[in-house]
């Protein structure tokens, strides 16, 4: 049998490997490990080659599927994932072992998987990401060094999904992994990859209040960005930057980094992305009193949102122009946009910012009078507002709450203290 180097490479040669082959590494010629070798030569060099290959002495009874060609790998990926997708968290890992990718198409699904899933449901959201590195098992030896780019990428995605989770500590664990796997001695670097590293980093932080920490990581991640040429993830940056700003009561270096960030965004292409600048500029905007700037910016999410069809963002578009309305005066405008959003969250069920506009919804009928409403709905809220994992600082401006519900001595003030608590608190977004 001569090294892969000696066999002639014409491309009119047929495929020496068929779709059924079965190679058997008990012959004595090759190990295992030499035979898979041989077999990966094989196939760069007959890049039309079949892709099932089985390794007889493989404890695993099912082929290893090797897909390689760019115009069939993101239908095998989506075939993939629709076939596993309802299976059980077990079966989905056996099945995307048994696959090696050579391309980061599946890994690549799987992120957006977990970005997409995980907040609806934190647990899809996990499985996912994991299910994103294990898809790299199979396949590290045809990425090269690059693998350890990839790796740490993938534990970052592991520990934004442990984030969003509320699991601080798995996640804090999933970057210090992915930190490790940065840092393993290689040629090249993607400095975009540690820019990942550094946003996901430095959203942990800034739920857990760590601002200043946050802020640091999120600074290098745009200048990263920037070196490598990555102008939507730069304007991903400046919009977590933003957030944090308004977390910590920036508003004036919110409203800057959102308008920096809507300036490197194409709105045409990335109708996403500018949806989520202008609602978000709309809301610091009107928070700041900004009312003219406000209306002019939320015309245009609304404009944006229409072209997405994004029912959830039209209810939180609401949610704005309440805050927009209130801030003009116009406190029964506020009140039947506070209304409708609140409708729109019960139906969708968001229990979350059902909770949080409702307390919006109270603090305009308690600036109207209208205590015995404010009661009603008091009631129907701090059960939801109870069930959340907040900041120790929150939930004791929600004990207040309910002890003055108990004690009927509500007050203006008590709901405008629980009302900024809460937008403050960032375990709420």
């Amino acid at each position: 049998m001569p090294p892969p180097s000696e066999v002639p490479r014409e491309r009119s040669a047929p495929p020496l490997i068929d779709d059924e082959t079965s190679l058997e590494a008990g012959r004595g010629l090759l190990d295992e490990d030499a035979l898979v070798r041989y077999v990966e030569d094989l196939l760069r060099i007959y890049p039309t080659a079949a892709k099932r290959i089985r390794i007889g002495t493989r404890p695993d009874p099912e082929p290893l599927i090797i897909v390689d060609g760019a115009q069939s790998d993101q239908l095998k990926a989506e075939g993939l994932w629709l076939k596993i997708r309802d299976l059980p968290f077990e079966e989905q890992c056996q099945k995307v072992r048994r696959y090696r990718f050579c391309s980061t198409v599946l890994f690549d699904l799987l992120r957006e998987v977990s970005r997409r899933e995980g907040r609806q449901s934190r647990r899809r959201g996990v499985e996912a990401a994991e299910l994103a590195l294990i898809s790299l098992e199979s396949s590290d030896r045809v990425f090269g060094q690059r693998i350890h780019d990839l790796r740490a990428l993938g534990w970052a995605w592991l520990g934004n999904a442990h984030r969003l989770a509320l699991d601080f500590s798995a996640a804090a664990a999933a970057f210090e992994q992915a930190d490790r796997e940065w840092s393993k001695p290689r040629a090249k670097r993607d400095l975009s990859v540690l820019g990942h590293i550094c946003l996901r980093k430095g959203a942990l932080r800034m739920m857990r209040r760590e601002y200043v920490e946050a802020t640091e990581d999120v600074n290098r991640s745009c200048s990263l960005f920037r070196q490598s040429n990555q102008t939507r993830d730069e304007a991903l940056a400046l919009i977590q930057r933003a957030t944090i700003h308004i977390y910590a009561g920036k508003l004036a270096e919110a409203i800057e980094d959102l308008r920096e960030a809507a300036g490197l965004i194409d709105e045409d292409e990335e109708r996403q992305l500018a949806f989520a600048v202008r609602g978000n500029l709309a809301n610091a905007l009107a928070r700041a009193g900004q009312a003219q700037s406000a209306v002019k910016e939320l015309d245009r999410a609304r404009q944006l949102n229409r072209a997405i069809n994004d029912p959830l963002g039209t209810i939180k578009l609401d949610c704005i122009a309440g805050d927009l309305s209130e801030v003009q005066g116009d406190l029964e405008r506020a009140k039947r946009f506070y209304q409708g959003a609140r409708a729109g969250f019960r139906d969708a069920e968001e229990p979350r910012y059902f909770g949080l506009v409702s307390v919006d919804l109270m603090t305009i009928h308690s600036q109207q009078g209208d205590w015995e409403r404010v009661g009603v709905l008091a009631a129907e809220t701090l059960p939801i507002l109870g069930s959340l994992s907040l900041h120790a600082e929150t939930v004791a401006a929600v004990g207040l709450l309910a002890e003055a519900v108990e004690a009927r001595s509500l007050s203006c003030r008590l709901l405008s203290d629980l009302r900024t608590a809460l937008r403050q608190d960032p375990l709420t977004a």
